[in-house]
């Protein structure tokens, strides 16, 4: 249901003409592409000039998309400089960025203050990340395994990241806004 959904509606892509790879590895460069065109806007050459990731070349498929995320507050990078677009995005790192780009959107979610500490493994999730975490598992977009456990250093699937863009889409059709 969620791989036909995001197909359908261009937000992902198979590998290729007949492989979805729902186990693969999503990297950071196709989260940050996923987010963008569920955003439908554009991003302009300003946007585009600024964008300060060394990393992130001109022309890459996930060019533009980094250059709106950054623009508008959803991503920040490393404190190296570096954007590392192949890497395989985490757990805590998806979190981060979805929670980031409905906070741009100004979409209103449930108090997530204590919903970080049903997980097993709470105290591993990096500090920068416990409010996104917290948040979307208050929302119901992300949640832990059936042992109890987040896993936030894990990296994320595209299986996992078909299941929170249709969650996503979900929640901005019936959203509140702040």
């Amino acid at each position: 249901e969620y791989t036909d959904y995001v197909i359908a509606k261009g937000l992902m892509n198979g590998m290729d003409e007949t492989h979805f790879a729902p186990e693969g590895s999503l990297t950071r460069g196709q989260l940050v592409t996923m987010l963008y065109r569920i955003s439908g806007e554009a991003v302009s050459e300003q946007e585009l000039a600024a964008l300060p990731f060394q990393d992130v070349k001109s022309g890459r498929y996930y060019t533009e998309a980094t250059a709106w995320a950054y623009a508008r507050g959803i991503v920040k990078g490393y404190e190296t400089g570096a954007f590392l677009p192949e890497r395989q995005v985490s757990r805590q790192e998806m979190s981060q960025m979805v929670y980031g780009y409905l906070s741009y959107r100004r979409v209103l979610l449930p108090d997530g203050t204590s919903a970080v500490q049903q997980y097993r493994d709470a105290g591993q999730i990096a500090p920068w990340a416990l409010e996104a975490v917290g948040q979307m598992t208050a929302g119901g977009l992300l949640q832990g395994d059936k042992t109890g456990t987040f896993r936030p250093l894990d990296g994320s699937t595209r299986a996992q990241a078909a299941t929170v863009l249709m969650r996503v889409a979900d929640l901005l059709r019936g959203a509140l806004v702040a």
